[in-house]
């Protein structure tokens, strides 16, 4: 910095070159922002989704307890024939309030019924039903005895968390829920552009100060930015405050305040802040009186 200003170089002639240089990385976070970023967001929820709710069938094997995520039932199956269809000595016991039931069958099949329900059809065997500790067990024998083991609701982007949809869909569906996610995103360039105009009078280093004190500076207006960015989206989302009303005040008082570090940067010899704001100079020689 000192070097720039020995050439007669002022902050001013600063901000074209170091705008050219931060255009690209800003461009990148408007892209990230509105695009990549609820793109993979939406990738990571359809696969967290898919494996949460993966068919129970697609997980059973031979000779494993399954247990489902969704559901109050224990299934077991010794055998599985080569083409998935037929079972052998198959398991199932579940809970219905305070009775418990087992079933047993030495065969079964798989089934995918017209709505999509997939069954495991018990033939044969004995179930036996009642209260752990009573000796009122019923025993029942069937013929057929079926079981759902898997309903799996189709896959819908309409259940995607806000952060995980598209910014067309946001502005298409204005909820407040929508619109602060759409302020976060917004304020993502905005942020990188006023950084960028911050950084440069910070950049100017005084030797009395130490050349670690601007960073601290920057380190410490980021933060405060960052959270009045959060607590903005908070209140949109929670309709204290109009969107309209919500996404610009602080980045304009950002520019702002880059402003006034540049004035207070070119005007140090001149007073400082004083100068900033116009105000006189302290110490003043006072004319002499006649």
């Amino acid at each position: 910095m000192v070097v720039w200003f020995s050439a007669g170089i002022s902050l001013r002639d600063l901000v074209k070159p170091v705008l050219q240089f931060a255009a690209p990385f800003i461009i990148m976070s408007l892209l990230l922002g509105m695009f990549a970023w609820p793109w993979a967001n939406q990738q990571s929820a359809l696969f967290r989704d898919r494996f949460e709710q993966r068919g129970v069938l697609s997980m059973i094997a031979a000779g494993r307890f399954i247990e489902p995520a969704k559901g109050n039932y224990v299934l077991f199956i010794e055998g599985i024939d080569a083409d998935m269809k037929h079972a052998r000595n198959v398991f199932v016991a579940n809970a219905e309030a305070d009775k418990i039931g087992v079933a047993l069958a030495h065969q079964g099949q798989f089934r995918t019924m017209p709505n999509g329900d997939r069954m495991v059809v018990m033939e044969n065997g004995r179930r036996y039903a009642g209260t752990p500790g009573k000796i009122d067990y019923r025993i029942v024998e069937f013929d057929q005895y079926a079981v759902k083991v898997d309903n799996k609701p189709p896959e819908s982007e309409a259940n995607l968390p806000t952060k995980s949809r598209d910014t067309i869909d946001l502005l298409r569906s204005p909820t407040n829920e929508n619109l602060g996610e759409l302020l976060w995103r917004l304020s993502l360039p905005l942020l990188a552009f006023n950084f960028v105009l911050i950084a440069i009078p910070l950049a100017y280093v005084n030797p009395r100060l130490g050349r670690y004190t601007p960073l601290v500076f920057a380190v410490l207006i980021y933060l405060t930015y960052s959270n009045v960015i959060n607590l903005s989206q908070a209140w949109v989302r929670s309709g204290s405050i109009p969107f309209s009303m919500a996404w610009w005040p602080f980045h304009l008082i950002a520019l702002l305040g880059a402003v006034l570090l540049f004035r207070y940067r070119q005007n140090r010899s001149l007073g400082g802040w004083r100068a900033v704001f116009g105000l006189p100079r302290k110490g003043r020689n006072r004319g002499s009186q006649a």
